[in-house]
């Protein structure tokens, strides 16, 4: 086995080489680009093939002097910055997961990779929907959902490893609800692809489309937000979560002591695979729910839109790795990154309007490093309720 210095070193080198495929995502999805074709990096300027080395992590933006050496255009900071960013993220997530003091608990060696692969795959998806949803108010929901589902399979295929606990294993009560509520999902989007239920800011979102240059985004900013018949049409979203309420509430009844599956139910359940499925499940389920409740609640009280979508299906990714708990706990922590960034922003520029994904990013961050501390400094009754294995 290789030493811990050897994986150090090579986890670094690769986050460092996936932050400059972020650099693509980053650059290409807001401006309606495939990341796949072309093939190659181009200068956002000339537009002219960047050769491979030109286009080492770190190294050639140094070289370079941050010119482009066809045209001597600048080349942005955040190109670096990412790059070092995600290198970074990889290297602290494998020293503070697995070498280091944060989770004592189950902090060893050697390396478990489906637990730390799927903490990569999320974090990357969060760190570059973050980005973007800074520059650009909106999150792309395929950076988020890639790590989302590729959680999901991994605490399928992997349930309860041991260094990857916070992979969720579920109760089989959490486990019909999961099941339940996740047919319910399906059924929500066959219902919204055939047309039978109604898109929620359909109108407004094309009419934004058609204002905004391609080159700019591809949603409209949180501050040009939809006043007129937000509450009537936030309430179509309504409507798209009932058939994942019905689901669960439906399929928790039919398992239940006494229901007529009960005994069928046990024995499905007493395969730690659907367990560790279910557990993954209700996480992204629950994640994604208290984002909702807080949109539709704020968008009803405010009469106009309020979060944003993106933020919804980004907690629940994080909630598909983290648990449903320890989803609930991010949410709860990302407020305190942005409140001194929202009132500087007030004070200087008088905006209101903030991306929420960054701090929801951190705050996810933070219960993955972190959560054996937060969690020992609760309460008794609220360490129960945030324990990701609860029932």
């Amino acid at each position: 086995m290789a030493p811990l210095w050897f994986w150090a070193v090579f986890l670094f080198g690769s986050g460092c080489c996936i932050g400059s495929f972020l650099n693509v995502v980053i650059w290409r999805l807001p401006r309606h680009g495939s990341v796949a074709k072309p093939a190659h990096s181009y200068c956002p300027h000339c537009s002219n093939p960047i050769a491979w080395y030109d286009n080492i992590p770190l190294l050639s933006w140094l070289i370079l002097r941050a010119n482009c050496r066809r045209c001597g255009q600048p080349i942005s900071v955040r190109y670096p910055l990412v790059e070092l960013a995600t290198g970074l993220l990889f290297l602290g997530l494998l020293l503070g997961i697995y070498a280091g003091p944060l989770r004592q608990d189950i902090g060893h060696w050697p390396l478990n990779w489906p637990g730390y692969a799927a903490a990569l795959i999320v974090m990357s998806g969060l760190l570059a929907g973050s980005i973007i949803d800074l520059e650009h108010f909106f999150i792309p929901l395929s950076v988020v959902w890639l790590g989302g589902l590729a959680t999901v399979a991994l605490a399928a295929v992997f349930p309860g490893r041991p260094g990857a606990e916070w992979l969720p294993l579920a109760s089989p009560r959490m486990a019909a609800w999961a099941v339940g509520g996740t047919g319910g999902l399906l059924v929500s989007m066959l219902l919204l692809q055939l047309g039978i239920l109604p898109l929620s800011f359909a109108e407004a979102d094309a009419e934004a489309a058609a204002e905004s240059p391609p080159a700019a985004t591809t949603q409209r900013p949180e501050s040009v937000g939809v006043t007129v018949g937000a509450r009537r049409e936030v309430l179509k979203e309504v409507l798209f979560l009932l058939p994942v309420i019905a689901g669960g509430i439906i399929w928790a009844v039919l398992t239940s002591d006494g229901g007529p599956l009960e005994r069928t139910w046990l024995r499905w359940t007493a395969w730690p695979h659907l367990l560790g499925l279910s557990g993954s499940l209700f996480g992204l389920l629950i994640g994604g729910a208290v984002v909702w409740f807080v949109r539709i609640i704020g968008t009803l009280v405010a009469g106009r839109e309020a979060m944003g979508l993106g933020d919804v299906h980004l907690l629940a990714a994080a909630g598909a790795l983290l648990g449903w708990g320890g989803a609930l706990l991010a949410f709860f922590i990302a407020p305190f990154f942005g409140i001194v960034v929202g009132l500087v922003q007030l004070i200087r520029h008088g905006r209101r309007e903030l991306p929420f994904g960054p701090y929801l990013s951190l705050g996810v961050l933070v219960v993955l490093m972190y959560y054996d501390r937060l969690e020992a400094w609760l309460a008794p009754p609220l360490r129960m309720l945030f324990a990701p294995n609860s029932p």
